[in-house]
């Protein structure tokens, strides 16, 4: 979807605002370029199968749940259909967003502020041994896009059943999840996504498939490393943006895109239906020449015959010569035209006979 960069701007201006301006107990957390990155600290997580970004809480340090609104770009998210869920790994089925700023002040510091975790995360293992957040490249005038994902379950010795959390309707309609769920592939809190609306100075459950490319939203998310195996370069760490929560905000630059498509499709089709009419015609006329050159060709060639017929002699007696034609059923064939003073062998001038028309 092309967006006006202006439009964009001051949207996510007026947004980020609003978001910023809740209470502390109704955000779905700290605006990520305002964070204090003095208290953001890395730990080393669930005998090391993980490192996460923490911050300080009354309960001593926590998850650092972040926020950043931008324009809601490629995405997939819930629900998964069947034929998914069989084409895919189960371990590897997630939803994700992109989100872009259109190089928008606030949406850039909150990138920075984004940079510097992640640089905490790369100093806290042996070099080498962690890869940072990746970002993309910037896409025309939308600036780069961040990525947020999120896997739908735990899986292998990690996943406990104890921790399970059931999934919201919106998001497995049809059970296709659940079904596929078992003890050792479980959906937790860290698999969870809140999908909201955020509307009358309110947050409401919003149905995860109602989102669209190009709405203002709102990602809350985490930052969290994982480990992985492999025979080449042994035990390794790679950070991702986990996304916790996803929230609509404005809907209006995506409905004015599909009221413009909507539109300009229109537009094109009476314009299409214009064109074939005026061929049509055309078509048409031409057709009709053809026929009446077909019609006086075919009277050329008859009046030809019968007079060579003439020359030779006429067939038929009592100095009649005849003139026929095909005729459709019903109609009458003409009567033969007697030559007054004509003799067999005499020449003739002939006028052209008629032909029914359709």
């Amino acid at each position: 979807m092309k967006h006006n960069r202006e439009q964009a701007v001051q949207l996510l201006d007026k947004w980020t605002a609003i978001m910023n301006a809740l209470p502390a107990d109704t955000r779905m957390g700290v605006p990520a370029a305002s964070i204090d990155l003095a208290k953001i600290t890395v730990k080393r997580l669930a005998d090391g199968r993980f490192y996460k970004a923490m911050l300080p809480g009354q309960r001593g340090r926590s998850e650092a749940t972040m926020t950043l609104v931008g324009i809601l770009g490629d995405k997939d998210l819930p629900p998964v259909r069947r034929e998914q869920a069989r084409a895919n790994k189960a371990h590897l089925l997630r939803q994700s967003a992109n989100v872009y700023g259109f190089d928008y002040g606030t949406f850039e510091q909150a990138v920075q502020n984004i940079a510097h975790i992640d640089y905490k995360f790369i100093t806290s293992v042996a070099e080498d041994k962690m890869q940072g957040v990746q970002f993309d490249e910037a896409e025309d005038d939308k600036g780069r896009p961040i990525n947020f994902r999120t896997q739908y379950f735990t899986v292998g010795r990690h996943a406990n059943p104890d921790h399970r959390v059931p999934f919201e309707k919106a998001v497995d309609p049809h059970n296709v999840l659940k079904d596929i769920e078992s003890n050792t592939l479980v959906h937790s809190g860290d698999n969870d996504v809140i999908y909201l609306e955020y509307k009358d100075d309110r947050h409401r459950v919003k149905d995860p498939a109602s989102f669209r490319t190009g709405d203002v939203v709102e990602v809350g998310f985490a930052m969290v490393a994982y480990r992985n195996f492999s025979a080449e370069t042994g035990e390794r760490y790679k950070c991702y943006l986990v996304m916790r929560s996803l929230t609509l905000l404005d809907s209006s630059v995506a409905m004015e895109h599909h009221i413009a498509n909507v539109s300009n499709k229109r537009m094109k089709a009476v314009q299409s239906k214009r064109g074939e009419g005026a061929k049509r015609m055309t078509d048409d006329e031409s057709d009709e020449e053809e026929i009446q050159g077909a019609r006086a060709k075919f009277a050329k060639m008859r009046i030809s015959a019968i007079a060579k017929e003439g020359e030779r002699g006429a067939t038929r007696p009592d100095d009649y010569v005849a003139v026929t034609h095909s005729a459709p059923r019903g109609r009458r064939r003409r009567r033969p035209h007697r030559l007054r003073g004509a003799s067999p062998a005499s020449s003739a001038t002939w006028s052209s006979p008629s032909f029914p028309t359709d």
